[in-house]
C-alpha cells in the first residue's frame, strides 16, 4: 500500500504485549494504541514496525471542553482526589460527556466504580488539558502521604478493553519492609539489585509565605495569607515571600485554599532515585512491579519509595533486560 494508507490502516490498533516471568503467571504487561509505522529495508530484509504510546495516552485527547463556572470544569466543593480525577474523565471521554460524540464507552472504555478514599481538593479547570488536570490533582493529594491519589488506564481482559482506575497510597502493593502486607522486598547495593542512586534535599525554589488576592481593588481588594511556620523557622533568612493572584474568586476560604496550594508547591523537594535490577530471588513481574511500594537500603537508612518506572527490552542475542526506576514523592 502506498503509506499514507498502510498508515490509517493500522491507527489505533491495540497493541499487546503478554510476559510470563521465571516461575510465574503469564499477564499483560503492556497494552497502547499504534501511532506509529516505519517500514525499513537493509541488508535483503524488510521489515514492518508498528509503536505506540500505552493507554494512558487516551486522556491526552481530551480537553476540560466546559465554560468556567460550570460543575464540569469546577469542583467547587471539597471532594476526594479519586473521584474527582474519575469525575473529569466520565464527563471528557465517558458516558457523562454533554457532547455525546466525545464518548468512547462503545469503544471498551469504562470508569471504575467512586471509592471515595483520596485527599480532598478542589480544581478548577475550564478548558485545560485534561491529561495535565489529572496530573495536577495527583501532584495536589501528595500532601498527605497516606491518600496520594494515583491514576492509570488498565488492559482487562485479553487487552482489548481499557478502563480508568485510581489507586490511593500507591499504585501497586506494598512491599515495605518490614510490615508491608504484600509482603517485604528490599532492594541495596549488597544484594546486587540498586544501582544509580541519588538523593537530593533542594530548597532552591521554597517558597514559606504567600500573600493571596483575590476580587476588587486598591483597598477593597479581597486579600489573606498563608505561611508554613516550621520552614520559616530553619533560617533566621528563611522567610521567603511568593504573590498569588485571582481576581476571580469572592470567597475567603476559597482564596485561602488556592495560596494554601502554592505555598505547598513551594516545598522543598527531597528525591532518592535508583535504579532495580532484575536478579534472581527478586524478580520483575514476580516479586515487584510497576507501581509497588517498596524499601531500598542505602547508607544505614531504610528509604520507602515507589517503583516510578520499568523498562522492558527483548533481543534475539541478550535475551530480556529489565530495569526499573525507584523514587520517592515527589
Amino acid at each position: 500500500f502506498p503509506y499514507p494508507t498502510l498508515f490509517r490502516s493500522f491507527l489505533d490498533w491495540r497493541l499487546v504485549v503478554w510476559r510470563t516471568p521465571s516461575g510465574g503467571r503469564e499477564y499483560i504487561d503492556f497494552a497502547g494504541f499504534v501511532r506509529r509505522v516505519e517500514r525499513t529495508y537493509s541488508g535483503g530484509e524488510s521489515r514492518l514496525r508498528l509503536s505506540g504510546p500505552d493507554y494512558n495516552e487516551i486522556l491526552a485527547r481530551r480537553i476540560i471542553a466546559y465554560f468556567a463556572g460550570t460543575a464540569q470544569a469546577r469542583k467547587s466543593t471539597a471532594d476526594q482526589a479519586d473521584d474527582m480525577m474519575k469525575a473529569f474523565v466520565r464527563e471528557n471521554l465517558g458516558a457523562l460527556a454533554t457532547d455525546t460524540t466525545r464518548d468512547i464507552s462503545a469503544f471498551g472504555f469504562t470508569v471504575e466504580a467512586d471509592y471515595s478514599a483520596g485527599t480532598s481538593l478542589r480544581k478548577s479547570a475550564a478548558w485545560n488539558r485534561l491529561d495535565e488536570t489529572l496530573r495536577q490533582l495527583y501532584e495536589a493529594s501528595q500532601k498527605t502521604a497516606a491518600t496520594a491519589t494515583f491514576y492509570g488506564v488498565v488492559p482487562l481482559g485479553t487487552g482489548y478493553d481499557m478502563e480508568f482506575r485510581t489507586r490511593v497510597g500507591q499504585w501497586g502493593q506494598d512491599h515495605r519492609y518490614p510490615d508491608g502486607p504484600d509482603g517485604a522486598v528490599v532492594f541495596s547495593i549488597e544484594r546486587g539489585n540498586l544501582d544509580r542512586v541519588t538523593q537530593i534535599y533542594d530548597a532552591t525554589d521554597e517558597i514559606t509565605d504567600v500573600y493571596a488576592c483575590g476580587e476588587g481593588q486598591l483597598e477593597n481588594r479581597l486579600t489573606g495569607s498563608v505561611y508554613d511556620a516550621t520552614r520559616r523557622a530553619a533560617s533566621v533568612l528563611n522567610r521567603r515571600e511568593a504573590a498569588y493572584e485571582n481576581p476571580g474568586i469572592a470567597d475567603a476560604s476559597t482564596l485561602a485554599d488556592e495560596a494554601q496550594e502554592e505555598l505547598e508547591a513551594g516545598a522543598p523537594v527531597e528525591s532518592f532515585t535508583a535504579d532495580l535490577l532484575d536478579v534472581d530471588g527478586c524478580s520483575y513481574g514476580e516479586h515487584w512491579n510497576f507501581g509497588d511500594q517498596v524499601t531500598a537500603i542505602w547508607m544505614g537508612e531504610n528509604i520507602d519509595a515507589h517503583i516510578a518506572t520499568v523498562e522492558v527490552s527483548v533481543d534475539s542475542e541478550s535475551g530480556e533486560t529489565v530495569t526499573g526506576r525507584l523514587a520517592t514523592w515527589p
